[in-house]
């Protein structure tokens, strides 16, 4: 996030064009600030960030949430769709603003710090708490530990340079995901063939414990990390009204806006989407070995976002974004679409589950790198927050929406797939008037 480097020339001349309309630096000068940050120096600080991602998403139980929920917590699935899954969209969307400005006002890190802190409440609550209330409550704490993720994600723009981002952003997302591959191998091995199936509380435990290695690696890594946004944070640091109104200023840009665009109606759908697949599976199709659905589920987004790392792919993703974003896009739309379909045998819904899974790490990973691109480093954290505020917003009010109408799962996927749609014509329409 410390400077500009673009290497596709229709977003670079509508970037500095609209740039010279508003008179707003695009952060040029933040370039000469990634050189005086040595190599080893934000490697090093961008593994301690894997590490903390890969912990925090290697969690053996999550196959098994709806599962457990609805088994050990006595909570059916009309309540998780009208209840569970709802609140934790409303208390998501309604934590996510404080997020970002405490971000902003205290720095990454600490918030960061916070985010742990919430993640080892919410596993309290799964174990020793029993009820509806209880489920609720987790999903309270988990909603604000999950929009720590965002800071985390945009943690890592704030120190390695500018050519690296993609490169970045593919191993931040790429080692989140590789967590809960190896932790959905985990409990589908112990499930099938220990036995596990009969007391699933184990499985939370081990998650708890490996939340708990994730602020181990936090720690450690803390003064590292530190230093590495040092270099930058004496520089863009500034008074939270400045810099919103710069960020205001910056979304005239259509090249921006159209990534911003995107993910305002995406992540939301996206988010949806991690709700209600496991509410579908487990009342679709009986007994099917969730820890291996989870598996192919987050192994699409590892390929996904190791795909950014594979440099054919990596420069077209940089000269040709719109090709690229159409045609994961269709793939997303059509494998959420097709996942509501009752299909015959549980295996056709977990090659739909893959395919979303893969297309959207894919574009999200795109995303996040151009839109660190076209902002300064003190407005990063802010536009993917309010980035996400807004298609919080979006999936809170088809949330209450369905819920009001008491939808069924299937329903809330179409949904699902109709905000994909929406936000693939939004990116093209705004692509179109870049061209122009």
């Amino acid at each position: 996030c410390n400077g500009l480097t673009y290497s596709l020339v229709a977003d670079k001349g509508a970037a500095m064009n609209d740039s010279s309309q508003l008179n707003t630096p695009l952060c040029e000068e933040e370039e000469e600030v990634s050189a005086d940050v040595p190599p080893s120096s934000w490697k090093r600080a961008r593994t301690y960030l894997c590490l903390v991602a890969f912990c925090i998403n290697c969690q053996p139980s999550e196959p098994y949430l709806a599962l457990y929920i609805q088994d050990y917590h006595s909570v059916d699935e009309a309540q998780q769709d009208h209840l569970v899954w709802p609140v934790d969209t409303y208390a998501t969307f309604a934590s996510l603003l404080p997020v970002a400005i405490l971000a902003h006002r205290y720095g990454c890190l600490r918030v960061i710090g916070a985010g742990l802190l919430f993640r080892e409440t919410t596993r309290l609550l799964l174990l020793y708490g029993h009820g509806l209330d209880y489920v609720i409550a987790s999903q309270v704490t988990y909603a604000c530990a999950s929009n720590i993720n965002i800071v985390l994600f945009a943690s890592v723009f704030l120190f390695v340079p500018s050519q690296e981002y993609l490169s970045s952003a593919s191993w931040l997302r790429g080692s989140y995901h590789a967590g809960n591959v190896i932790a959905a191998g985990l409990s589908q091995l112990l499930v099938q063939y220990a036995g596990w199936r009969i007391e699933l509380r184990r499985l939370f435990y081990i998650s708890w414990g490996v939340t708990t290695l994730g602020i181990v690696a936090y720690v450690l890594g803390y003064s590292t990390l530190r230093k590495a946004i040092q270099h930058r944070a004496n520089r863009s640091a500034g008074p939270l009204k400045d810099v919103v109104q710069a960020l205001w200023q910056s979304y005239h840009s259509i090249t921006l806006l159209r990534w911003c665009g995107w993910w305002m109606l995406a992540y939301g759908a996206n988010f949806m989407f991690g709700n209600y697949y496991q509410t579908l599976l487990v009342n679709g199709y009986g007994e099917v070995p969730y820890g291996l659905l989870e598996l192919v589920l987050e192994m699409g987004g590892l390929i996904g976002a190791a795909l950014m790392q594979y440099g054919p792919i990596q420069a077209t993703a940089h000269q040709k974004p719109v090709r690229v974003v159409a045609l994961l896009m269709a793939v997303c739309i059509t494998c959420t679409g097709c996942s509501a379909i009752p299909w015959s045998t549980a295996w056709q819904f977990f090659l739909f589950v893959i395919g979303q899974g893969l297309s959207f790490t894919a574009i999200v990973t795109i995303s996040s790198s151009h839109i660190a691109k076209l902002v300064t480093s003190d407005q990063q954290v802010l536009v993917f927050g309010l980035n996400t505020l807004v298609a919080l917003a979006v999936a809170s009010i088809a949330s209450a929406i369905g819920a009001a109408q008491n939808a069924s799962t299937s329903e809330f996927m179409i949904v699902i797939s109709c905000m994909y749609v929406g936000a693939l014509v939004v990116f093209m329409t705004l692509s179109m008037n870049v061209r122009r």
